[in-house]
């Protein structure tokens, strides 16, 4: 054999034993180790404009609902309305919520509360929350939390959630 033959020969053991070697060493990651969450099975979702989380009341809002994960541990999403700000353009995504099994549903900005305030008797086993506008007619599911400020805002979705869940059971 000549010596060109046995130096790849050699390069190409000592680079497959390599790529062995780094396959088989042991990983230096904590995700195995990490905690998981564990969470309830119950979610609140949050209906809001284009926007999504961004600006007030929404980010407040946002914020109240995750102050309430924190606490009792149920799942929590939002789902921003694209299009139109109108009733009509909301009421899809409110389905969508709705099919999802959100056991709360909340709702930001004016097209999001109408949507929500025309439904919401429809559905007596979802709790509904809206944010600011007091003038939709009263169901028995549906409870609604000033506007302004932003930390009364996030305190008082706080507060309405957590309510809405152990008026649930969870």
């Amino acid at each position: 054999m000549t010596n060109w033959k046995v130096a790849a020969c050699t390069l190409g053991a000592v680079a497959g034993l390599a790529v062995l070697v780094w396959l088989a060493w042991p990983s230096q990651t904590p995700d195995a180790a990490a905690p998981t969450r564990q969470y309830l099975d119950a979610s609140a979702c949050l209906l809001t404009g284009a926007q999504g989380v961004a600006g007030d009341p929404q980010a407040a809002a946002w914020q109240g609902m995750e102050n309430t994960s924190l606490a009792t541990r149920v799942r929590v999403q939002y789902l921003a309305v694209r299009g139109p700000a109108t009733a009509a353009n909301a009421r899809p995504y409110l389905a969508s919520l709705l099919q999802r099994h959100c056991d709360v549903v909340l709702a930001v900005g004016p097209a999001q509360v109408a949507a929500v305030a025309a439904e919401a008797a429809r559905f007596r086993s979802v709790r509904f929350i809206t944010v600011g506008d007091t003038k939709h007619a009263p169901a028995a599911t549906l409870t609604t939390v000033p506007a302004s400020p932003a930390g009364e805002v996030r305190a008082a979705v706080s507060g309405a959630v957590a309510a809405a869940l152990s008026q649930e059971g969870l």
